[in-house]
């Protein structure tokens, strides 16, 4: 008889795997863009996300409601599908996979910046140091790569850069909305 797996297991199973998923998505989606032009590929996958969550909210029978801080909350969506997905994958035809990839590393970093000026969120000074630490590592291996960057390619960057920007707008955001009522929340 064999003994249970323990149930740490299974969580650190599916962090790996979620830390996986999330490294090849960015090589998958450059590959996809060899043959797919971005505004193509944004709308099929947005196309797909949309009736997958339908989908979830029919079987569930969640109720919609439309009034102003549903529409205020939606129209949050315009950065972050909207605006981060389309400068992401235009910068990924321009840039490659590995710079992409930091240049998203530098998302929680720009949301603690976004906290403090938009939500006035306090930043403890230890925050600060390691967070400068992290942007001088993200600006050092970007440079050196930078050497060796066409133009092209670095206008790549900024777009990706915009779309990073765009997402951690739209998490202080909807963090600031307060968001009131849950997405997939049975009535």
């Amino acid at each position: 008889m064999t003994s249970p797996v323990p149930s740490h297991w299974g969580f650190a199973s599916s962090l790996l795997l979620a830390t996986a998923c999330w490294g090849l998505a960015t090589v998958m989606t450059k590959g996809v863009l060899m043959h797919v032009p971005p505004l193509t590929l944004l709308i099929v996958e947005l196309a797909v996300s949309l009736i997958f969550l339908w989908d979830i909210a029919l079987v569930q029978r969640v109720r919609m409601p439309l009034n102003k801080e549903a529409l205020r909350l939606g129209l949050i969506g315009l950065l972050n599908p909207g605006l981060a997905y389309t400068l992401s994958l235009i910068g990924l035809t321009l840039t490659t996979a590995s710079m992409a990839t930091l240049i998203w590393a530098a998302e929680p970093i720009l949301i603690l910046g976004l906290a403090w000026l938009i939500l006035r969120e306090r930043l403890t000074q230890p925050l600060v140091a390691l967070s400068g630490l992290a942007i001088l590592g993200v600006v050092l291996v970007a440079g050196i790569s930078a050497n060796s960057v066409d133009a092209n390619a670095l206008f790549g960057n900024l777009l990706v850069l915009g779309g990073v920007l765009c997402c951690a707008l739209y998490t202080v955001l909807t963090r600031r909305a307060g968001a009131p009522f849950s997405s997939f929340a049975p009535p």
